[in-house]
C-alpha cells in the first residue's frame, strides 16, 4: 500500500511548475525534462526518485507564462517609489542633509533611478532608445552610492564584503539549521535584443546560497565571511535551480 502523503487524494497533489516538481520529488533534471515533454493523457516511465518509485500521468498541460508578459505585469515603478520613500524620510527627519541637495548623492540617485525607469517604460512600449540615451546608459556609474555617507568614515576591508548570512529555520527533529546567504557577487552576462539588434550587457548579480548546517553551531556573518573569502574550498553546493544559468 502506498505510504505517500498524497494517497488520500488519489495521488493528486495539484499543479506543479518544473522547479516545484523537481523539489517535491527530488528528481534528476533529465527525468523532469522527460516528464514535462509528455502530452495530456500520457504516462511516464517508472521514475526512481526520493527513495521510491513513481509513475506519473499527465492530466493536463498549462502553457508557461511568457517572460514578456511577466515583465510587463511587474511594477516597474517599485524601485523608484522605494527611493522616493527613503528620500522623503531623510528629508522629514533631517538625515544626511548635504546628500539631499541638488548635487547630493541621494538626489542624484533619485534622478538616475527615475531616468532608468523612463527607459524601461519606453522599451515596454516598443519605442526606440536614442544614441544619446544608449551612451548615457553605457557610461553612467552608480559607484558614488558606495562611498560612506558619514563624513570621515574609513571603511576597513571587512566592511566592504558582501557576504551575509541569516538563519531561517531551526529543525530540531533532524538536528539542523536552514540558512540563506550571499557570497561574492557573480559576473552576469545578459544578451539583450530589441529594435532588431543584439547587445551583450555585463554586470554583477547576487551569489545566493541556501543550505543547512548542524544544530549545535549557529553561523554568524563573521563565520560565513571567513568561509567565503578565506576558505573558499568549503563552500556549500549550489542549488539545482542555478544550473541552467551558470557557466564555468
Amino acid at each position: 500500500m502506498s505510504q505517500s502523503l498524497d494517497r488520500s487524494a488519489d495521488g493528486n497533489i495539484g499543479t506543479l511548475t518544473y522547479n516545484e516538481f523537481k523539489s517535491v520529488f527530488n528528481c534528476d533534471e533529465s527525468d523532469v525534462d522527460r516528464i514535462y515533454a509528455l502530452k495530456a493523457g500520457d504516462f511516464s516511465p517508472i521514475i526512481h526518485a526520493d527513495k521510491g518509485y513513481h509513475l506519473f500521468e499527465v492530466v493536463h498541460n498549462l502553457p508557461a507564462v511568457a517572460f514578456d508578459t511577466v515583465n510587463t505585469v511587474m511594477d516597474k515603478k517599485a524601485l523608484r517609489q522605494l527611493v522616493d520613500y527613503v528620500y522623503g524620510g531623510f528629508t522629514k527627519y533631517g538625515i544626511f542633509k548635504k546628500e539631499l541637495e541638488r548635487y547630493g548623492r541621494l538626489n542624484l540617485f533619485k534622478l538616475d533611478v527615475a531616468w532608468c525607469a523612463s527607459l524601461a517604460a519606453k522599451e515596454l512600449q516598443g519605442a526606440p532608445i536614442s544614441a544619446e540615451e544608449y551612451e548615457r546608459l553605457r557610461t553612467n556609474s552608480l559607484m558614488y552610492m558606495a562611498i560612506p555617507f558619514a563624513e570621515g568614515m574609513v571603511m576597513e576591508k571587512k566592511d566592504m564584503r558582501s557576504g551575509l548570512i541569516a538563519d531561517l529555520h531551526t529543525d530540531t527533529v533532524n538536528g539542523q539549521i536552514q540558512y540563506e546567504a550571499t557570497g561574492e557577487p557573480y559576473v552576469m552576462l545578459v544578451l539583450v535584443g530589441n529594435e532588431g539588434t543584439l547587445r551583450l550587457a555585463l554586470g554583477v548579480a547576487f551569489n545566493h546560497y541556501e543550505f543547512t548546517g548542524p544544530l549545535d553551531t549557529r553561523y554568524t556573518d563573521a563565520d560565513w565571511q571567513s568561509r567565503v573569502y578565506e576558505h573558499r574550498s568549503g563552500m556549500p553546493e549550489k542549488n539545482f535551480w542555478y544550473r541552467r544559468l551558470m557557466i564555468k
